[in-house]
This record gives C-alpha cells, sequence and structure tokens, in this order.
C-alpha cells in the first residue's frame, strides 16, 4: 500500500514537472476561447468544499454583485479553460491544504478598470482573491513563493512538492495576467489573481 502511495506521488510529480517545463519554455501554445470565470470559480469552490469536509473547512463563492442573484452572470474571458482551472484550482487546494481545521475560504471577485492611454482608452481587469486562515507566509519568502520547489518555512507538516503554485503562476503570466500573495492583517493569507476581461 505504501508502495503504491509512493508510485501515486512520482507519477502526480512527473506530470506536474512535465506540464511546468512546457509552460516555462513556451512549448505550450495557449488556446484561447471565451471561458465563463463565474462557472469555473463555482465548480472550483463546489470541489474544493468536497475535499474540505474532511477538517469541516468552508469554501465559499462570492461573485460579483451575488446578493439577489441565484446564479451569477457570466463572467467572461478569453483563456483556455482546462489551464485557467487547474492554475486556479492549485491556489484553492493550496488554501485548503494550509487552513487549519474548522475554518475558512473565501473565493471573490471584483472588477478594475485600467486607464491606458488617450488613444486605446480603458480596459477591465477581473480580480480573484482566495483568502484562507493559515499561517500565512514569512515576508521574506512572499516573492519566491511562486518558484518551483520552493516551501515556505511554515509548510514542514504538509505534503507536496512545491510545484502547484509555480503551475499557476506560469498559466496566468501566459493570459497576460498576474498573480501575488499578500499576508492579512487578521491572519491567514490571499491570492490575488487579476486577469483580463474580454473586450
Amino acid at each position: 500500500m505504501r508502495r503504491e502511495r509512493e508510485s501515486e506521488r512520482m507519477d502526480s510529480l512527473v506530470g506536474e514537472l512535465l506540464e511546468l517545463s512546457r509552460l516555462e519554455s513556451g512549448v505550450m501554445k495557449i488556446e484561447k476561447e471565451a471561458v465563463d470565470l463565474n462557472e469555473l470559480l463555482l465548480a472550483t469552490a463546489e470541489d474544493a468544499s468536497f475535499e474540505g469536509m474532511a477538517k469541516n473547512i468552508t469554501v465559499e463563492y462570492k461573485a460579483l454583485g451575488e446578493e439577489s442573484q441565484l446564479v451569477p452572470a457570466p463572467l467572461m474571458l478569453a483563456a483556455q479553460q482546462d489551464l485557467l482551472h487547474r492554475a486556479i484550482d492549485n491556489v484553492v487546494r493550496n488554501a485548503l491544504k494550509y487552513s487549519p481545521n474548522e475554518s475558512r475560504i473565501t473565493i471573490t471577485t471584483l472588477i478594475e478598470s485600467v486607464a491606458l492611454n488617450v488613444i486605446t482608452g480603458v480596459s477591465k481587469n477581473v480580480v480573484v482573491t482566495v483568502s484562507d486562515s493559515g499561517s500565512g507566509v514569512a515576508e521574506s519568502e512572499l516573492e519566491t513563493i511562486f518558484q518551483a520547489f520552493f516551501r515556505g518555512s511554515n509548510t514542514h507538516s504538509a505534503d507536496g512538492h512545491g510545484v502547484g503554485l509555480a503551475i499557476a503562476k506560469q498559466v496566468i503570466d501566459a493570459h497576460g495576467g498576474t498573480i501575488v500573495e499578500i499576508n492579512r492583517p487578521e491572519g491567514g493569507l490571499s491570492v490575488v489573481i487579476k486577469l483580463p476581461l474580454q473586450a
């Protein structure tokens, strides 16, 4: 049984390394299509909620202005859906991994207007924030957390290879976005992803 688990871990690591290598080298071509980010985030939160039950962790997705809406309005991006889903899923599962029992993870979205210039006018980004109640990351490590195989000083008790966030960064970069981590003043960590909205 232990041998099987180790074999599965090695297969998973090899798969992640191959994907990271293709992303970093530019060999993997991004095939963009219209993707509803709200739909993607709802599916991610649902899957994570199921996984979080083992630790009584609640995963909540608060969509844009959905107070009176049962189903959030579509939020369209030009993206490769499977890659974008993988990137955001990696971030959410990382939050699950480092969150204490009986805590909450929130996923929120908002629209940010970006002034470009007089000719091109204004573009819009969607900002996705994944927040947890874990122990956060040492300030000195925030810049290096997205490097492959980097594991923070507070991660000794958790499984993982330190590849998931590196893949997330490569995917977000390839979609013209940005990803950063910020320690929350009240404790825990927020991962902030910005992606350009479809014009």
